[in-house]
């Protein structure tokens, strides 16, 4: 619980000082973060918890404050082969609702209290496989354009002539990534009609990602690489 001298923010700011200066495995790092959320009250634990998936992929430590190791690297192995595909589930299962932020984040919270994860351990490996999730930190998003088979047969028809340009690009060599980008971003953009903008950036999107029966097995792969 929060004591009275310890507020939300303060909470907030220890977790910003646990990521910029520990030293540690992102599993120990992820157990020093959960103690400090466990100490708030439950309302502010989801905002908390936000708080700390917003931060932990691009934070830059300096590594001045050592963080032990409450979890070792056979125990972690062992933890993900145990839970690691129950989390998996239940972490696609509130991903699927595509809540408000703010729901989403006291499921998240809800998870973490799950009595299939009955001590400290597991439950810092629920938080921390969760952290460590590409899809975090989770937005909720806006119905995309759905087009007809017909009207994406018939785009790509109209553009088959962009497709092999963009085609061309993707398999070309560029000294920056930024060239690449800024020429298929020109191929997009070159196009007036909307729909035919969405059907060249779902032809890069398939051929970046490889044929349809693959693309899962490929996020399954690259999500937390």
């Amino acid at each position: 619980m929060t004591s009275s001298t310890e507020t939300r923010e303060q909470l907030a700011a220890e977790i910003d000082t646990a990521l910029s200066l520990g030293d540690g495995t992102k599993i120990n790092l992820s157990y020093t973060i959960l103690k400090i959320i466990q100490r708030a009250d439950l309302s502010d634990q989801p905002v908390l918890i936000r708080h700390a998936a917003e931060s932990f992929e691009n934070a830059q430590s300096s590594k001045e404050i050592q963080i032990d190791a409450f979890i070792n690297d056979t125990e972690r192995a062992l933890l993900e082969k145990k839970f690691g595909k129950l989390v998996d589930q239940m972490l696609n299962l509130i991903f699927s609702d595509n809540a408000p932020e703010e729901k989403f984040y006291a499921n998240l919270q809800a998870l973490l209290q799950n009595p299939l994860f009955p001590d400290e351990k597991t439950r810092t490996f629920a938080f921390y496989f969760a952290l460590i999730d590409k899809r975090l930190p989770y937005f909720q998003l806006t119905q995309g354009l759905k087009m007809s088979d017909d009207d994406w047969k018939q785009s790509h028809r109209r553009l088959s002539r962009e497709r092999a340009k963009i085609r061309f690009i993707l398999n070309s060599e560029f000294k920056q990534r930024s060239e690449e980008a800024d020429l298929l971003l020109k191929e997009i953009c070159a196009q007036k009609n909307y729909e035919d903008q969405v059907s060249l950036m779902g032809y890069i999107l398939f051929e970046r990602g490889g044929a349809r029966q693959g693309l899962d097995a490929l996020m399954k792969t690259i999500r937390r690489s």
